[in-house]
């Protein structure tokens, strides 16, 4: 047998599965971890954006006059000085000293009641505070933008104030589609500030133009006729990204290098508990299968202390080196006994073939021939004839109980007494024969052991054929030139079983041309794989094909039908047959 060589090791396997199963780990984790952590930032950006925009808020509302500012700013827009770049001081100094230092608690009523000179003034200074806090507020906060927009009936966005990359200064108008906004809609349609932030694709400010997501955080500042005033604060998304990834990230470090430990100490421990002892075992058994030296491997694997599956492992194997051992020794022991068994069988065959008459009658008044094909190596059927004298013939078929030796060793003490019987006093009728021999075979019959048979006499000169059928098959006979047909006789029971049995006696003459055929059940109880049975049809059928042949041509033919019939089935009887074709004188 060809050794396969495997260069393959188990640590190495180890460790490759260990990498994969951590690699799809380290995946699923960091998707789990990227949105836990998403989620967390976007909770954070609600948070932020909520407390930014109430800041806002409250800078546009710390005003009494807001309601009248954010009207005369969106009239008068175009009049007033809002630049952030250059302040002119010395024009305020024409307000009063209280609008001045109460600038916020100025209400609606009162700045109507201003000159239209120091409403100008009074706009446009609360404007200028109002910006310079609110960009202070985008600087600190890091906004992407901040705007107060009032959206006009025609769905543009009229601005009060925008800071951000693309800036818009007071009075700019840019087309709005609200339509487009479903929070601001809800916003809108409720008077309420919407419990949900937006988060919106857009174009990058910067040159690449890459997609990116702003989050927009809306607060409704204030209702006005048919306009809609309100607060927007913005945050850009990848920052959002890159912190999420910067989590990911450093948790990912911290589980490879937990893994990278564990694993180490996992692949040692397998390497030290497993392997070791393993590789000790096969080292062993590889030694063992080439010098077939049971004490070496036991005294070896008795080093192996593991008290684990691998510790029984090796125990078992040593049992097994005994065990195989006492079964080589037991083997060859069996082996030559076997061999004694099959030469002894082999020459018991022989005995028994030997005993069977092989020289068949060559006499112009009839024809015979017989066979046995035993289903081991000697078997329990017989068939027999002799002449008992000058114009008399004995016909003998029979099949013993059993199968083996005790079969055959029987077989053959039945046809002796038989034989012994008919031939001492040839004055016995075919009843008296029978009836001392079955006497004969009872007595000391200690195995309860029976045969069946079927036994004729014919005369030669007549045909006349008596018979007794003790338990046996049926003939098949043909007659007058006709058809093979089953020739259904009295039965009497099998020989060896009572001594005292009546035995009735069949005659029928046979015609010149007739043929008898005889079997055992061998024959008609053959099986095929599909454990259908040869049968008694079968066997007319056979006959009646060429009924005019030769007792030997139709025993050979009905044992090749019979082969192809079984095919490979395993056959457990024997099949015995006796054919006789009378001529007359």
């Amino acid at each position: 047998m060809q050794v396969k060589t495997r260069n393959k090791h188990i640590l190495l396997q180890a460790a490759i599965i260990f990498a994969v199963l951590f690699g799809v780990f380290i995946v699923i984790n960091s998707i789990a971890t990227y949105v836990r952590f998403y989620d967390m930032s976007l909770n954070t950006i609600k948070t932020d954006s909520d407390e930014t925009k109430r800041h806002a808020r409250d800078m546009f509302l710390e005003y009494a006059s807001l309601p009248w500012l954010l009207d005369y700013w969106q009239e008068n827009y175009k009049t007033l000085d809002v630049s952030r770049d250059s302040i002119d001081l010395a024009k305020y100094a024409k307000l009063p000293k209280d609008l001045l230092l109460n600038s916020k608690r100025i209400t609606p009523e009162q700045a109507e009641s201003f000159s239209p000179e120091l409403q100008n003034l009074f706009a446009e200074m609360c404007y200028r505070e109002i910006a310079a806090n609110l960009d202070e507020l985008c600087k600190v906060q890091n906004l992407h933008s901040l705007y107060l927009v009032e959206i006009l009936e025609n769905k543009d966005a009229f601005v009060f104030y925008y800071k951000g990359i693309d800036e818009a200064v007071l009075g700019d108008i840019f087309p709005f589609d609200i339509t487009k906004h479903s929070v601001i809609q809800e916003m809108y349609s409720t008077g309420r500030d919407p419990e949900n932030f937006e988060i919106i694709q857009v174009k990058d400010y910067d040159v690449t133009h890459k997609t990116e997501e702003l989050f927009y955080n809306y607060s409704l500042l204030e209702h006005r006729d048919n306009d809609l005033c309100h607060l927007t604060v913005s945050f850009l998304g990848t920052e959002i990204k890159e912190f999420t990834i910067r989590e990911v990230m450093k948790l990912a470090g911290i589980n490879i290098l937990c893994f990278v430990s564990l694993g180490v100490i996992l692949l040692l421990a397998i390497n030290s508990l497993i392997l070791k002892p393993l590789l000790k075992i096969q080292k062993d058994v590889k030694n063992y299968t080439d010098t077939k030296d049971t004490p070496v491997i036991v005294n070896g694997l008795e080093e192996i202390k593991s008290e684990n599956e691998i510790g029984r492992l090796a125990d078992n194997i040593s049992t097994l080196a005994v065990e195989l051992d006492h079964y080589t020794t037991e083997t060859g022991r069996l082996s030559a006994e076997k061999a004694r068994i099959d030469s002894e069988l082999s020459l018991a065959a022989i005995i028994q073939e030997g005993v069977l008459p092989k020289d068949f009658p060559d006499m112009k008044e009839f024809k015979l021939f017989a066979t046995l094909d035993p289903a081991k190596e000697v078997g329990g059927d017989l068939y027999d004839f002799f002449m008992i004298d000058d114009d008399h013939i004995a016909l003998i078929i029979g099949d013993v109980s059993g199968k083996g030796i005790s079969a055959a060793l029987f077989m053959m003490k039945v046809k002796t007494i038989l034989k012994e019987t008919a031939l001492s006093n040839r004055a016995l009728s075919l009843n008296e024969i029978v009836t001392k021999a079955n006497k004969l075979l009872c007595d000391g019959n200690e195995a309860m052991m029976f045969v069946t048979i079927w036994f004729g006499i014919m005369t030669i000169s007549t045909g006349e054929l008596v018979s007794i059928n003790a338990g046996h098959e049926y003939p098949v006979i043909r007659s007058g030139g006709g058809l093979f047909e089953i020739k259904k006789t009295r039965h009497a029971g099998p020989l060896a079983v009572k001594s005292k049995a009546v035995f009735t006696v069949e005659k029928i003459i046979l015609k010149p041309g007739d043929t008898f055929f005889i079997y055992t059940d061998g024959l008609a109880e053959a099986n095929n794989e599909n454990q259908e049975q040869f049968g008694l049809d079968r066997i007319v059928n056979s006959l009646n094909e060429k009924p005019d042949n030769d007792p030997e041509e139709l025993t050979e033919s009905m044992l090749q039908k019979m082969s192809a019939f079984v095919g490979g089935a395993p056959q457990f009887d024997d099949t015995t047959i006796l054919c006789v074709k009378y001529f007359g004188k």
